[in-house]
C-alpha cells in the first residue's frame, strides 16, 4: 500500500513537471527582456566578478540601492558561471524553479489535507496558469520564484515536524526562512501564517517564537546595511487604490485573458470613482466570507487571509520607494500571495472529489481549465519574447499623472540632447521637465552636469544639493558633487561625497580612484591602501606606475 501510495505521488510529480516543461519550452529562447534583465546580470559585476561571494551578502541589490536580495544574485551568479552570459540558461533555471514550486504546492497542499486528488488539481492550475508568465519569463523578477521555493519549503518542514516531532524538520524549516528572508522582505509575514497553522491545529508549539525571533534580527541586519525611512505616510489616494489593485490580483487569477505588464496603477481619487467602490464592494464580501466561514474551514479563511493580506504589507512597503502620485503593481508580486488562493482552491476540489456526483463536475472543469490556461499561457510566452511589451511607456509612463509622464520624457529627450552635444537644447529640456515636476531629480542632476561642464560651480552645486535632497540614495549625484568640490580644492568635502558614493555603489571605479588621490595626497596612507585594493580588485589590471606618471 505504501509503495502504491509513493508511486501515485511520483506520477503526479513527472506530470505536473512535464506539463510545465512542455508549456514554458518556447521561452527558454528568449533573450534578455529588459533594461533591468541586462542591468542585473550584463553589466551587474556582482554576477560577473569571481571572488566576491561574501559580499553580496553585504550590500543591496546592484542598481536597487533599497532592495536587498543576496539570494537573487547568488542565483544569477550560478547561472554565469554555468552558461555565461547565454540567456538560455537563465530562463531554465526560471522554468526549474516554477516547476519546483508547483511540485512544492503540492506537497504543502497534501500535508495540509492529507489527501492527493485536491492538491494534485490546485497544483497543475498552478503549473499552467497564465499569470505567472511575468515572472518565469521576467529574469529580473527571480526573486518571486525564490521566496516562493522557500516560503513552501518553510512551511512543509514545519508541518513534518508537527507530524513527526522529528527536530531535524524544524532546523530544516529555520533554515529554509533565512533563505527566504535573503529573498524577498514579504517573507516577514511567514512567522504570522505559520501562528495561524498553529492556531488551526489547535497546538501550542514554542518553537514558533524562534520565527520571529529570526525576524526581528533580520530587520536589525538589514537596516544596518540598506537605509530604509519612511518620508512619509501613504496619501489617502494611496489607500482608496489597496481594493482597485486587490480586485485586478483576483480578476487575473480568475480570469487570466488579455494580460499586460504593469509596473504601477494610477491612484484613485474619490469614493465615488467605480474604481474604489465596485472592488471595495467586492473585496469587503472577500472579508465578510473570512469571518463567516472560518467557523466551518479554518484552512479556507487561511487561504483567503494569505491572499489578502501578502500583497497589501507588499504594496505599502514599496510605496516608500516608489515615486509619489502611483501605486507599484506588478503580476509577478501574487506568485506568493497566490498560494492563499491555491489553497483555498485545493480545498473545494477536495470537497467536491469527496461527493461522488459532483466527481463529474470537477474533472469537466480540469479538461476544461488546463488545456485553455496551458494555451494562454504559451501565448503570454510569445508575447514576452517582444521588448516592446515590457516597454517604458507601455508599463510606467501610461499609468503616471500626465504631469509626471510629460517630465520624464522631456528628461529622457534632454539626455539624448545631452549625449549629442546639444547643450542649450538640453538645458531648455531640462528645465521644461522641473516645470512639469518640480521633484525630477534625475532634471536637477542634468543640469547640475551641465553647470558643472562650463565650470560654473555654483549653479551645478545648487542643482545637485536639490536632487540629492530629493533622493539621497543616488549614489551618481554624490559623486558629481564630489567633483565640484574637487574641482574648487575643497578636499575634505570632495572626500566625504566620494566615500558616500562608494558606500551606495562599491563598484564605481572613478569614486574609488578619486578617493585614492585625494587620500594619498592628504598623507591618510591606510585609506589610501583601501582604495587601491579596492581599484585593483575592480580591476586587475590597473598600474599604479601610471597613475603616478599621470598626477605628475
Amino acid at each position: 500500500m505504501m509503495k502504491l501510495s509513493i508511486l501515485r505521488h511520483t506520477l503526479s510529480l513527472i506530470f505536473i513537471c512535464c506539463l510545465g516543461f512542455f508549456i514554458y519550452s518556447d521561452s527558454l529562447s528568449h533573450s534578455f527582456s529588459s533594461m533591468d534583465d541586462r542591468g542585473l546580470i550584463n553589466t551587474n559585476k556582482d554576477v560577473i566578478k569571481g571572488n566576491n561571494i561574501h559580499k553580496i551578502l553585504s550590500e543591496p541589490l546592484a542598481g536597487f540601492n533599497r532592495y536587498y536580495r543576496p539570494l537573487q544574485i547568488y542565483s544569477y551568479k550560478l547561472d554565469y558561471l554555468l552558461w555565461g552570459l547565454n540567456p538560455f540558461g537563465y530562463h531554465l533555471t526560471s522554468v526549474a524553479l516554477h516547476l519546483i514550486n508547483a511540485c512544492l504546492l503540492y506537497v504543502f497542499l497534501f500535508l495540509l489535507f492529507n489527501s492527493r486528488g485536491g492538491p494534485f488539481f490546485a497544483a497543475v492550475i498552478f503549473v499552467c496558469h497564465p499569470v505567472f508568465t511575468e515572472p518565469v519569463n521576467y529574469i529580473a523578477s527571480r526573486s518571486d520564484l525564490l521566496v516562493g521555493t522557500s516560503f513552501l519549503l518553510t512551511i512543509i518542514f514545519y508541518l513534518l515536524n508537527q507530524r513527526s516531532g522529528k527536530k531535524v524538520y524544524l532546523v530544516l524549516s529555520y533554515g529554509a526562512f533565512l533563505f527566504s528572508l535573503l529573498s524577498k522582505e514579504v517573507s516577514l509575514l511567514l512567522p504570522f501564517f505559520i501562528l495561524f497553522l498553529e492556531r488551526l491545529t489547535r497546538k501550542k508549539y514554542s518553537a514558533t517564537t524562534i520565527y520571529f525571533i529570526l525576524a526581528l534580527v533580520f530587520i536589525l541586519f538589514r537596516s544596518f546595511l540598506v537605509t530604509f525611512k519612511i518620508h512619509e505616510m501613504p496619501s489617502v489616494y494611496f489607500f482608496l487604490t489597496l481594493p482597485k489593485a486587490l480586485f485586478l490580483y483576483m480578476e487575473a487569477f480568475l480570469f487570466p485573458f488579455g494580460l499586460q505588464k504593469k509596473w504601477c496603477l494610477s491612484l484613485v481619487t474619490s469614493v465615488f470613482d467605480k474604481d474604489f467602490f465596485i472592488p471595495a464592494f467586492i473585496i469587503s464580501g472577500f472579508i465578510y466570507v473570512i469571518i463567516g466561514i472560518r467557523r466551518y474551514s479554518g484552512v479556507c479563511s487561511f487561504g483567503l487571509a494569505w491572499f489578502l493580506f501578502t500583497p497589501l504589507a507588499l504594496t505599502l512597503v514599496l510605496s516608500q520607494l516608489w515615486p509619489k502620485g502611483v501605486m507599484p503593481f506588478s503580476y509577478a508580486w501574487l506568485y506568493v500571495p497566490s498560494i492563499g488562493l491555491f489553497t483555498m482552491l485545493a480545498y473545494s476540489a477536495q470537497i467536491a472529489l469527496a461527493r461522488s456526483q459532483n466527481r463529474k463536475l470537477v474533472f469537466a472543469a480540469i479538461s476544461i481549465i488546463i488545456p485553455v490556461f496551458s494555451f494562454n499561457t504559451m501565448v503570454m510566452n510569445k508575447k514576452w519574447s517582444d521588448p516592446s511589451f515590457v516597454s517604458y511607456e507601455k508599463t510606467i509612463l501610461a499609468e503616471l499623472p500626465e504631469n509626471v509622464s510629460l517630465s520624464i520624457q522631456a528628461t529622457n529627450k534632454g539626455y539624448r540632447l545631452l549625449e549629442e552635444q546639444k547643450t542649450q537644447q538640453a538645458e531648455q529640456e531640462f528645465r521644461r521637465a522641473l516645470a512639469l515636476l518640480a521633484t525630477n531629480h534625475k532634471a536637477l542632476n542634468n543640469l547640475g552636469i551641465i553647470f558643472l561642464n562650463q565650470r560654473r560651480f555654483d549653479q551645478a552645486l545648487f542643482y545637485f544639493k536639490m536632487s540629492n535632497s530629493i533622493k539621497p540614495f543616488d549614489p551618481n549625484t554624490h559623486y558629481n558633487t564630489g567633483l565640484v568640490y574637487l574641482m574648487q580644492n575643497d578636499t575634505r568635502k570632495a572626500i566625504v561625497e566620494f566615500e558616500k558614493t562608494v558606500k551606495l555603489d562599491f563598484y564605481h571605479f572613478d569614486a574609488h580612484y578619486n578617493l585614492l588621490i585625494l587620500y594619498a595626497r592628504e598623507n591618510m596612507e591606510e585609506k589610501a591602501l583601501r582604495e587601491l585594493s579596492a581599484i585593483k580588485y575592480l580591476d586587475p589590471a590597473f598600474d599604479i606606475t601610471k597613475m603616478n606618471e599621470k598626477n605628475n
